[in-house]
């Protein structure tokens, strides 16, 4: 019995190590279909790759809403929009950091909405920690950790309940071995990865095809949309601490380097409460009225089409030229 019981440990703990060897190779070498979903990370490996290799002293740094709604090409070369698809102020903290370890910067320009301050980032342990190890470390991610269990609340709006509990000390391991690429972490749709390897790798050319790149900006095809995005006045107040941490920790290290800090709110279809976001704001930017466009300038319900990305550009470049750089 005692044979038998060894030789089962034997071939469960080769088969785990093989397993994680199989998927070491195929993380490394083909990346793109691994790590998540293949539209994400071409889409926000894009937008990193451009923090790696920018050189202007005038960064754009938002989410996906900024990515797609600001045309740099209209501001003038000497902007980069390195605004990163499903990125809140912790990120654009991360990205700046990095930046002024290698450069001096002038201007930065915010273009982040209020969810992200409200509910948390559910797209920091789906893409991020997947794909940021450029600028992002280990330290940064247990540092995250911490102020989930300081504030008894999750950077993603989720883990709301004790701090302290099995479920987050889980949670926040899964975490910490996805960032440092354990390979079994990834085993999630591994058979349809690899069926998208083998036998469909056309689907990434029409990926790519779906969308444009051009300096820093993602266009969505152009289309209009039929939904509302509907901010509530009574929600709308700062509750994820954790983002508010690096929102804070953003804006002293703007201040700190002596940059010129401006931060506006992406176009949408519903109007924002003043009264709410000046409270927000607190005196401390240089801010843009948030601009309201019609269904024909959006591609959905938050972002911009082509023909609403180059209004909302030319009314950015003419609130810079008005006075506020």
């Amino acid at each position: 019995m005692s044979i038998f019981f060894r030789k089962i440990v034997f071939y469960i703990c080769f088969t785990f190590i093989l397993t994680n060897i199989f998927l070491w190779f195929l993380l490394k070498n083909y990346p793109d279909y691994f790590i998540t979903n293949i539209r994400d990370y071409l889409i926000v490996k894009e937008q990193y790759n451009r923090i790696n290799v920018s050189k202007k002293r005038n960064i754009i740094l938002g989410d996906s809403r900024t990515n797609t709604g600001v045309v740099v090409d209209i501001l003038g070369n000497n902007y980069d929009n390195l605004a990163i698809p499903g990125s809140s102020f912790v990120e654009g903290y991360f990205t700046l950091r990095y930046l002024l370890k290698h450069q001096k910067l002038d201007t930065v320009i915010l273009g982040y909405g209020f969810n992200y301050l409200l509910d948390g980032n559910y797209w920091f342990d789906e893409r991020t920690i997947r794909i940021s190890n450029q600028i992002v470390n280990f330290n940064d991610i247990r540092q995250i950790n911490k102020l989930e269990r300081k504030f008894s609340q999750g950077i993603n709006g989720k883990l709301d309940s004790s701090m302290f509990n099995f479920e987050t000390i889980l949670f926040q391991t899964k975490r910490n071995l996805t960032f440092l690429r354990f390979p079994i972490m990834y085993r999630h749709n591994f058979f349809s990865n690899l069926e998208n390897l083998v036998f469909r790798k056309k689907n990434r050319l029409d990926i790519l095809k779906s969308v444009e790149f051009h300096n820093g900006n993602l266009f969505y095809p152009q289309q209009k949309t039929t939904k509302k995005n509907i901010v509530q006045e009574n929600n709308l107040s700062i509750s994820n601490k954790i983002i508010q941490s690096y929102h804070d920790s953003l804006f002293n290290l703007c201040i700190k380097n002596n940059i010129k800090l401006i931060w506006f709110i992406p176009p949408c279809l519903d109007n924002y409460p003043k009264n709410k976001i000046e409270k927000i704001i607190g005196g401390r930017y240089l801010f843009f009225e948030p601009l309201v466009l019609g269904n024909e300038y959006f591609s959905d319900n938050t972002h911009l089409n082509r023909k609403g990305a180059m209004i909302f550009s030319r009314y950015i470049k003419n609130n810079l030229s008005a006075g506020l750089n």
